[in-house]
């Protein structure tokens, strides 16, 4: 009896954790429970070993602890990817020892074998694939690409020049200290995979979670299947206990808290294994879930988490009763940590740079998409939002109602102008090339018009002085 509560218990705090961890800085649930049990396990217990250092070992020991958190979690290093093939390669050597043994039997037959070893390579595979893959780097010769097809929306994404590449950033891109490199579309940098999640391996990312989670239900189904036919052949389906409730004697198997435990005695590792196999399956699914409504909605986890951080901090301004600017002033709060910590990643890197190359301008593509960019962020934002708030002031005065300005803000903070639609956004993780071709076309188009333009004008320009 005490097993099933164990099970039980275990189960629901995975489910809980999942929830926790996936929606824990959502607005929504800001100052309520979740948000207190997220900042626990992601941020409080790192808080509190830091004041354990710092008292035990002072400043040396803080350094030596920063230096392990950098090369450990700041840095690219195989060593999740490491856990990774270690866990899938255990898994597999105590099935071969424990579940394969059992076949055949009356609920799974031999093929499972080798159907079995196919699905562990073929996980293995997707792995590999997903960790060798290109996320999409920015590139002096894509700058003006990318800049074109994602241009900042003045919000989430303002202007902004990479110290580190020097190029031009696009909208929804970031540059990852790990891996050295502004990334497009970025999602997030997965340390399973020891690569970052952008534009172009996002469909590689998703055959890994699809991949992973098919491998953990055919393991927990097989495990399963597997026990229950041994049971079958041991005679354990008909076993009778006494039951003191009913005073008489009852299957063993009508009981399952009672027949958990049987099976826990005589196949303890086939258990483990079908448990460890559910609750995986139950963390990949969930953020296989995650990961699918993000790309429905035209999101990313990057922007979600700097969303999130921006609708924080009005929330956290309008309770303290403070009056904000337009809400592109809003996020520099959220972006202050972010661009601080770009320029010391910078400056080193711009300090080694020769002046020659600072002193090369931008392309003359990348400078009409930069501006097209810019003009597209002063559309959303800055024309647009200046001239709003012009004719406002004169009809209400210079102070707005605090209540309709928050709901303004918070109007456009919810605007996500790279939601293409559903259709839009799925063609646009699943064919990264086909997105990008179209803008490419664009961008030859407006080459070739306006190099038939200045032809045109020199050809008339010499006409007019032979004449």
């Amino acid at each position: 009896m005490y097993f099933v509560n164990l099970v039980y218990l275990y189960f629901g705090l995975t489910a809980l954790l999942v929830f926790v961890l996936l929606f824990g800085d959502s607005p929504a649930f800001q100052r309520t429970p979740v948000s207190y049990v997220k900042w626990l396990v992601t941020e409080a217990w790192l808080l509190a070993l830091e004041r354990v250092v710092e008292t035990m070992f002072g400043e040396r020991g803080l350094r030596m602890l920063d230096s392990a958190t950098e090369c450990c979690c700041e840095s690219s290093n195989p060593m999740l990817q490491i856990a990774y093939l270690s866990i899938v390669s255990v898994g597999y050597g105590l099935t071969w020892q424990f579940v394969f043994k059992l076949l055949p039997n009356a609920y799974a037959a031999e093929y499972h074998i080798y159907t079995g070893t196919a699905a562990v390579c073929g996980a293995v595979g997707l792995f590999l694939w997903a960790s060798m893959s290109d996320p999409g780097r920015l590139t002096p010769e894509s700058a003006a690409l990318y800049l074109a097809a994602y241009p900042p929306d003045g919000l989430l994404f303002p202007p902004k020049h990479c110290s580190t590449c020097d190029l031009m950033r696009p909208g929804r891109s970031k540059h990852c200290n790990a891996c050295g490199s502004c990334i497009i579309r970025f999602d997030h940098h997965c340390g399973w995979l020891n690569n970052c999640i952008g534009l172009n391996n996002s469909r590689h990312f998703l055959a890994f979670l699809f991949g992973n989670l098919l491998l953990c239900c055919y393991a927990c189904w097989a495990a399963a299947a597997a026990t229950a036919g041994s049971l079958q052949q041991r005679g354990f389906f008909d076993v009778y206990v006494y039951d003191p409730v009913l005073k008489d004697r009852v299957a063993l198997y009508t009981r399952p808290a009672w027949f958990l435990e049987w099976v826990l005695v005589y196949y303890p590792i086939q258990v483990a294994l079908a448990m460890f196999s559910a609750v995986t399956a139950l963390l990949l699914l969930a953020f296989l879930l995650y990961q699918s409504y993000l790309i429905s909605v035209g999101r990313t986890t990057y922007e979600t988490l700097k969303r999130n951080q921006l609708l924080k901090e009005a929330a956290a301004a309008a309770a303290a009763g403070s009056e904000e600017g337009p809400p592109a002033a809003q996020g520099a709060g959220a972006q202050a940590s972010e661009q601080q910590q770009e320029q010391q990643h910078g400056s080193s890197v711009a300090a080694g740079r020769s002046s020659s190359r600072s002193s090369k301008g931008v392309p003359a593509a990348a400078a009409a998409a930069a501006a097209a960019a810019a003009d597209f962020s002063s559309q959303h934002n800055g024309g647009a939002g200046s001239a709003a708030v012009g004719w406002r002031n004169q009809l209400c005065g210079w102070r707005r109602p605090q209540q309709q300005q928050q709901q303004q803000q918070q109007q456009q903070q919810h605007v996500n102008y790279y939601d293409r639609g559903f259709r839009g956004n799925w063609a646009e993780v699943l064919w990264p090339e086909a997105f990008v071709e179209q803008y490419r076309q664009q961008l030859a188009a407006a080459a070739a018009g306006a190099n038939h333009s200045t032809n045109h004008d020199v050809q008339q320009e010499q006409h007019t002085k032979h004449e």
